[in-house]
């Protein structure tokens, strides 16, 4: 494991020890990141047609920063990713009208979604 991949894996964990700390337990993710790794795992979840069960649930607890599509964007992160996938990313946001903070390309996104 080189050390972007141990980097963005901590990255990981810090966001499961945050969705534990809130009641949310992302045991199948963190299945994923331990079979694959952790950007492979990222990257299965990005291409899946809809955002997963745990986009929704930190949806719902109003955590969305805690999501891999959050995370992908950050300015550290986002160089590991095609632009397709962070394209996913923030579309995905876009739909719940979420803009992560730290993501400068989000405006174009968010107003192709319709939003201020």
């Amino acid at each position: 494991m080189n050390d972007a991949e141990l980097d963005f894996r901590c990255a990981l964990q810090e966001a499961v020890n945050e969705c534990r700390r809130i009641g949310y337990k992302p045991t199948g993710f963190m299945g994923m990141v331990t079979t694959l790794s952790a950007f492979e795992a990222v990257r299965t979840l990005l291409a899946k047609k809809n955002p997963s069960d745990g986009f929704t649930t930190l949806w719902e607890k109003g955590r969305l920063d805690l999501t891999v599509e959050a995370i992908v964007l950050k300015p550290e992160w986002r160089g590991y990713f095609q632009p397709s996938e962070l394209d996913t990313a923030r579309r995905r946001l876009a739909e719940v009208k979420y803009r992560a903070p730290w993501d400068v390309g989000a405006a174009t996104i968010m107003q192709r979604a319709g939003n201020p």
